[in-house]
């Protein structure tokens, strides 16, 4: 039993950390971390994507013993980037927007999902983070750090596509990294999983190319798929 639920799925993850002795513990070292989400799984795996002279992503997936077929089918889509356009990051100041809902409004995050409700807030003197949610059981989160010396963003959603290009793209528009991480994990009885092939055949993105590719089938019947990119060219406002 996991936090008093008889039946779960959890996820843990986080890129690796710039400072990671700064951290608190047990937060600096992913094998540690691993060993206390542990004390609470019934089973678990702990995996690291990319290049170890580079960002690297750490993932953990742990479960309850679940019959097959009490779980319905789902998948989480991730979008990490660093090195944000300061001309976009204006909306995520306070001294520029008066409030969470004018940010969420100016920054174009308001239409990636123009039926959703969205709960935002935007800190003082800046950084914003916004969770959407379109049913019940559908949501999207978003966390901007602006500051230029370290401006990073994360989006995350588990809304059902055919396709995820044309979204992944919007939420590029909006922050126009220097690098993105894409991470995809679904069931593999999710009618998405095929976004998963698709993704391995992405060698480019508007304005960017894929550094890196990795993928994973887990022993809990999921698959995750892992990609870097890298911009090729200047195509931010001046």
């Amino acid at each position: 039993m996991c936090l008093g639920f008889t039946k779960y799925v959890l996820y843990y993850s986080r890129l690796s950390f710039l400072f990671p002795e700064l951290q608190a513990a047990p937060h600096r070292d992913f094998r540690t971390e691993i060993a206390v989400l542990e004390k609470f799984c019934e089973t678990g795996s702990g995996y690291t994507f990319g290049r170890l002279n580079a960002d690297c992503w750490n993932f953990y997936c742990g479960q309850s013993m679940l019959e097959e077929g009490d779980e319905p089918p789902g998948q989480t889509m991730e979008l990490m980037m660093r090195g944000l356009n300061p001309k976009k990051m204006e909306p995520f100041y306070a001294e520029t927007c008066g409030s969470a809902d004018e940010a969420t409004r100016c920054s174009g995050i308001s239409d990636l999902f123009p039926k959703g409700r969205v709960s935002s807030y935007l800190f003082t003197p800046c950084g914003y983070s916004a969770n959407g949610l379109m049913n019940e059981d559908e949501y999207f989160t978003i966390h901007v750090t602006p500051q230029p010396e370290f401006s990073y963003a994360s989006f995350e959603t588990n809304v059902a596509m055919d396709n995820y290009m044309p979204l992944i793209e919007r939420v590029l528009a909006i922050f126009e990294p220097d690098s993105f991480i894409c991470t995809f994990i679904s069931d593999l009885q999710s009618p998405t999983s095929v976004t998963h092939a698709a993704m391995e055949k992405t060698v480019k993105v508007t304005g960017y190319r894929r550094a890196d590719l990795h993928a994973a089938c887990m022993a809990s019947e999921r698959k995750l798929t892992f990609a870097e990119f890298y911009r090729t060219e200047d195509v931010r406002l001046q």
